[in-house]
């Protein structure tokens, strides 16, 4: 393999320039993209041979040279030869038939090389709210975009295309999830601290609150009695004051105490052991004696924070976590 030649041995790249370590840092990324594009052809090929027939001897509906159905234990066998489990191997088929039956340009992106396999699957998820027609209409309208561009800047595309081509059809999708997918899931994270989510938020309640936590999170940067604390940590302050009615007086109040203590040498109590009237332990109390032994989140729910979404946008910031592997 020229590729492999090119690297040498171990992979030392010897001799190579910085430049020409980039482009084969690039090339190997294509490999990897045309590798996975192999894996979803076979599984593709395995659809193709476990066609559910038609009802009552009528021919199977199709897409192309794909059936529409196919046989239940088809999940199974991909889950056994990959190792994967049984719902990301029914993910991984149904994305391999996304990008041949629905989606073929993202599909032919990615066998080029141009995108990676996290990035086709972003498209994938994105558009399948959209019937046939209207995914083939917003896949066109991003296609030429996609190149280049990072997980997060590909999921705010394919989002902002699939409302351009279906408006009235985000609203109702919104309005589905406020209502089906509304829930706040607490947890125990792997460094031992506690995350907080809430999810399917009214978008609006969402910004505005969102808008508070940063307001508070300024107020209490402006007081300079968090001299060591960044803003990250500022906004977690005042996003759990805000729940817990810790108003910013007491916060700041007790803020400056503990500075006081320490430049006197003497031990302070615990930031986050504030009630609301500044006078004892917070119901964070209550957080640690609720939060899950076993050290993990629901499957979907590893994103601390109170997240919004309009018209199927992704928020703002951070880019979403779309592991293309068994998750």
């Amino acid at each position: 393999m020229t590729l492999q030649e090119l690297s040498g041995p171990d992979w030392r790249c010897a001799g190579a320039t910085d430049d020409e370590l980039a482009g084969l840092l690039g090339r190997w990324q294509a490999v990897e993209s045309w590798a996975a594009a192999g894996k979803l052809g076979v599984v593709r090929e395995l659809i193709r041979r476990r066609a559910r027939p038609g009802i009552r001897g009528q021919d199977a509906p199709v897409h192309g040279d794909l059936p529409d159905a196919w046989e239940e234990g088809l999940d199974h066998e991909v889950s056994a030869e990959l190792g994967i489990s049984l719902p990301t191997a029914g993910k991984l088929t149904s994305l391999a038939w996304d990008l041949r039956a629905r989606l073929p340009g993202t599909g032919g992106l990615l066998a080029g090389g141009t995108i990676d396999l996290l990035k086709a699957r972003i498209v994938c998820d994105e558009l399948s709210v959209l019937d046939d027609e209207r995914a083939a209409l917003a896949e066109a309208m991003i296609l030429d975009q996609l190149a280049g561009k990072t997980p997060g800047q590909i999921g705010k595309l394919a989002a902002r295309a699939a409302c351009t081509v279906d408006p009235d059809g985000a609203r109702k999708r919104r309005e589905r999830a406020e209502r089906d997918e509304a829930r706040v899931r607490l947890w125990r994270e792997n460094g031992g601290a506690c995350a907080l989510a809430a999810y399917g938020l009214p978008t609006d309640e969402a910004l505005a609150a969102h808008a508070n936590v940063n307001t508070r999170a300024e107020q209490y940067k402006a007081t300079g009695a968090f001299p060591d604390a960044r803003m990250d940590q500022l906004r977690v302050l005042a996003f759990l004051d805000i729940l817990n009615g810790v108003s910013p007086a007491a916060r700041i109040a007790r803020a400056q105490a503990e500075a006081a203590q320490h430049t006197a040498g003497q031990p302070s109590p615990g930031q986050n052991d504030v009630s609301p009237d500044g006078a004892g332990p917070a119901a964070g109390q209550a957080v640690r004696n609720n939060s899950e032994p076993g050290g993990g989140a629901p499957d979907g729910d590893r994103a601390s924070g109170s997240h919004g979404s309009a018209d199927g946008q992704q928020p703002a910031g951070d880019e979403p976590d779309r592991d293309p592997g068994d998750g």
